[in-house]
């Protein structure tokens, strides 16, 4: 069974791999000239950094339990 610690770390490190698809894919839509999927995956990319900081906020939290 994983810790609220290990857990917090766990989420973290997703928010941040999916802040890094979406900034990959903004760039491959850029290049493209994919104006649609650019401002989608800009939208994505605002929506995962936001939560990556949600979840950075309550690693502390976690690591007291």
């Amino acid at each position: 069974s994983s810790t609220p610690a290990e857990l917090a770390i766990s989420a973290y490190t997703l928010e941040n791999l999916e802040i890094g698809v979406y900034h990959a894919l903004r760039g491959i839509a850029r290049r493209l000239h994919d104006h649609e999927t650019e401002v989608v995956a800009q939208q994505i990319l605002e929506q995962e950094e936001d939560a990556a900081e949600l979840v950075a906020s309550r690693i502390d939290r976690a690591l007291l339990v």
